[in-house]
């Protein structure tokens, strides 16, 4: 086998210090407690590009290169020294690598397998910290570099090229772009891989497969998105739907311990990943892109052990039982879950131009991007919309065109826009705002070319404008429940409070409880984020949302039970405390003997002892019996046939938060209730 021909060192990385951070020794100890150490000699291949990353090295003495082969040659990203550390944010989601890693000079290691890793960043905040930190900066500077194994040939006046290039990007994932329209020494490329003009947009995958006009669904599978991903493992928690709701609620259940699947049926960050910049957005005074956010979000639930599914979204799902959920994804797969999340969001709604589909892509955008903004640099562009996404696309396109125009049907922006950006467009020169104005027509050929729009009645005005936004009005992603939870007249889903005693008869709600703040008309089934009927179109919101509907999530799930895996240990403790609803916290023994019934699937349950104030104390039947505050205590029941328990506590006067543990084989339940005087 030819060896690679060496290429050269890659330009200097930036931010160094935080990108590649020496560890000290102490550090070191503690990394070690987690793995093993053990020598490494010259020439071993450590980790090999496009396999799955299956273990992480710290060196201890001796270099590692880290080189990126490209055919016949390779480039030297970085040379790991002692205290340097491997691993990018692919560890972390279990994906392919992007680089080689060769040890140079022999030495000594430490090694962790995945599982370790992600245990530790769980539980040690120093070392998360520094981890998750360079793992971040590190794939910003193979992006930035276009350090991958995919190239994408395909002129950028086609849609079908904006299309891959939007999935690439806001999927973190580095590539190098050619346009056949201005590269003219494009033919050995076309040669070498046996694919002509007329094929393109191609995208040559991993040096070996090349895709034809690819779906999105053919490039994630092609780099192997989803390979790591157990389909077949019932999850305690689905969300569906990977926008900024669907994110916060898998870091919020991730970190309570709680098994979670993400699907995505096309990138992660809903409308919020395509904004230039949000900056009313709590901790980043300075602001921050929607891009950026979520790659945040998204390495933040990986963190904690959440799997993600990209370019496989919820194709229908089996309503007929209330203690599980089966969802078909697209590919035609089925995934159970205890718990499903609702964040689908909803899309910007098209306007009733006849003809306005045939530019979709190519003049008419429904994000502003860097990606868009290129193509517009220097020339007009029309954004339609009145709302905050709107606005943060007019101040952002603004730095690169030649002229904004906002048109909106309303009298101005001060009802639906926020405050500071009303100033920024208003102190923008480059900014035009027309009132009362909507687009009549559109025309051009292969691209939009003119735009005629009218204002307050008035007759047509043609306007030689090639590019239009448009950011208005929202049309819920909810087709594919068919029917499973109750909707408004207009699709979105109604939770909580808005579900009337009608609705909820109709939907024949099982449990005496009324459905939790955002839980839907199926018990377990919660919407958040623009999916929900009444919900406030901001960010912030939809994450505080999610917040909230964790302590209700944990209710419905307070099986604690041992994983495998997910950075969590195997052994047989509790990991969940899940604490009931208010209104089951009563000395009503029906409703928390229903809610036992509700929690445990038909399964039966042994005695334990209760727990009041960290103290076991045991509770035999004959300890009842004679418990002089026995009318004081709550009495559990579960009778399926095979068991009658009571539990009593001899606590303080029998009065205050308490706590019950039972046990069905290998699960354990830990329930709080409130013991209160009759």
């Amino acid at each position: 086998m030819t060896a690679p021909i060496a290429a050269g060192p890659a330009r200097p990385i930036q931010n160094i210090e935080q990108t590649f951070p020496k560890l000290t020794s102490a550090q070191i100890a503690r990394i070690a407690t987690h793995g093993r150490k053990r020598r490494v000699e010259k020439g071993e291949v450590l980790i090999a590009v496009g396999k799955t990353i299956p273990l992480f090295f710290v060196v201890v003495e001796g270099t590692i290169d880290v080189v990126q082969p490209a055919g016949r040659t390779e480039t030297t990203v970085m040379v790991l020294s002692p205290g340097d550390f491997s691993g990018e944010v692919s560890i972390l989601s279990g994906r392919r690598s992007l680089i080689t890693l060769r040890v140079a000079t022999p030495g000594e290691v430490v090694e962790l397998d995945r599982e370790a890793l992600l245990q530790l960043v769980q539980t040690d905040a120093e070392l998360s910290e520094i981890f998750v930190r360079a793992f971040l900066l590190r794939r910003v500077a193979l992006i930035a570099e276009g350090m991958g194994d995919v190239i994408l040939v395909g002129s950028n006046h086609s849609s079908d090229t904006l299309r891959i290039k939007e999935f690439l990007t806001r999927n973190a994932y580095p590539y190098a772009a050619i346009d056949p329209d201005s590269d003219r020494d494009i033919q050995d490329l076309l040669d070498h891989f046996q694919f002509a003009i007329s094929d393109t947009p191609v995208l040559i995958c991993r040096g070996r497969t090349v895709l034809r006009n690819p779906t999105n669904h053919e490039i994630a599978d092609c780099l192997g998105f989803n390979e790591s991903v157990d389909q077949t493992q019932k999850r305690d928690v689905v969300v569906v739907g990977a926008g900024p709701s669907g994110l916060a609620s898998a870091v919020y259940a991730a970190s309570e311990g709680l098994d979670v699947l993400i699907l995505e049926s096309n990138v992660p960050g809903g409308q919020a990943g395509s904004s230039s910049r949000i900056e009313n957005y709590l901790g980043f005074p300075s602001g921050i892109s929607g891009a950026e956010l979520t790659a945040r979000a998204y390495t933040q639930a990986q963190k904690f052990g959440a799997d993600m599914m990209i370019a496989e979204g919820a194709a229908r799902i089996n309503c007929s039982q209330n203690k599980s959920y089966t969802i078909q994804i697209q590919s035609g797969d089925r995934i159970t879950a205890r718990t499903v999340i609702i964040a689908t969001g909803a899309n910007y709604r098209k306007l009733p131009l006849d003809n306005m589909a045939r530019f979709e892509g190519v003049g008419v955008y429904h994000g502003a991007s860097h990606i868009e903004s290129q193509l517009c640099k220097g020339e007009e562009v029309i954004v339609v919309g009145g709302g905050n996404s709107a606005g943060q696309a007019a101040v952002f396109l603004a730095q690169a065109a030649r002229k904004v125009h906002i048109l909106v049907r309303g009298r101005g922006l001060a009802e639906t826009m926020s405050r500071y950006l009303i100033r920024r467009i208003e102190e923008s020169p480059e900014i035009s705002l027309h009132p009362c104005t909507e687009i009549t027509a559109v025309e051009g050929d292969d691209h939009l070319e003119r735009v005629f729009w009218t204002t307050d009645g008035s007759a047509p005005e043609a306007h030689n404008i090639r590019h239009v936004f448009v950011m208005t009005g929202a049309e819920p992603c909810t087709k594919w429940l068919e029917g499973c939870v109750t909707m408004d007249s207009r699709g979105f889903i109604k939770t909580g409070p808005d579900l009337t005693r009608e609705e909820l008869a109709a939907a024949k709600w099982p449990l005496p409880r009324p459905p939790h703040l955002l839980e839907t008309s199926r018990p377990g089934v919660f919407a958040v984020g623009d999916v929900r009927a009444g919900n406030i179109k901001r960010f912030h919101s939809s994450t505080r949302r999610c917040r909230s509907k964790n302590g209700c999530i944990l209710s419905r799930l307070s099986r604690t039970t041992p994983r495998r895996g997910r950075g969590r240990t195997t052994s047989s403790r509790p990991v969940r405390d899940a604490r009931l609803p208010r209104a089951l916290r009563r000395t009503d023994s029906t409703h928390f003997a229903r809610q036992l019934e509700f929690h445990d699937a038909g399964r039966g349950w042994e005695n334990r002892p209760l727990e009041l104030g960290g103290v076991h104390r045991a509770a035999a039947p004959d300890d009842y019996e004679r418990h002089p505050l026995r009318d004081q205590v709550v009495q559990v029941r579960h009778d399926l046939g095979r068991h009658l328990d009571r539990h009593a506590s001899r606590g303080s006067r029998g009065e205050g938060n308490q706590a019950i543990t039972v046990r069905d084989g290998a699960e354990r339940w830990r329930l709080h209730y409130q013991c209160a005087a009759r």
